[in-house]
Order: structure tokens, then C-alpha cells, then sequence
């Protein structure tokens, strides 16, 4: 099981293109990697705590709770 997520990450970092092969969502990536960085981020997912059970997400609303994604930018902009 190590193995193949080891090989998942190599695969992933390999292949790395960006957050999305649609650049309009950059900007939802990177604003959302900017309210971890200044930890405002819990304020912008506490909308998403009590949804109503009928609730249908858009596709864009998924780009900020991709948290493996958003995390190490937002490290790395600390470092940067």
C-alpha cells in the first residue's frame, strides 16, 4: 500500500501542470491559499458546516477544499 502511494506522489509531481487545466480557476486556488496563509480560512469553510441536505455544489465551489493542493502553496508562500 506505501508503495503505490509513493508511487502516486512521484507520478503526481512528475506530471504537475498547475491546479487545473482550466486557468480561470487559478485564481480561486491561489486566493484560497492566500486565507490559509493569513488563517482566514476557517472563517471561508464555515459556510459549508451547515448546508441544507438538498444543496447541489457547482464544480467551482470544489476548488478550495482541495486542501492537499491548497496547504503546501500556502506553505511555501510563507517560505517564499
Amino acid at each position: 500500500m506505501l508503495i503505490i502511494v509513493i508511487f502516486a506522489l512521484v507520478l503526481r509531481l512528475l506530471f504537475f501542470i498547475g491546479y487545473t487545466s482550466n486557468p480561470a480557476y487559478e485564481g480561486i486556488h491561489l486566493s484560497t491559499a492566500r486565507m490559509i496563509h493569513n488563517g482566514e480560512f476557517n472563517n471561508y469553510l464555515s459556510r459549508y458546516r451547515e448546508m441544507p441536505e438538498n444543496y447541489i455544489a457547482s464544480t467551482a465551489e470544489t476548488h478550495p477544499v482541495r486542501l492537499l493542493m491548497n496547504y503546501p502553496v500556502a506553505f511555501f508562500g510563507i517560505l517564499g
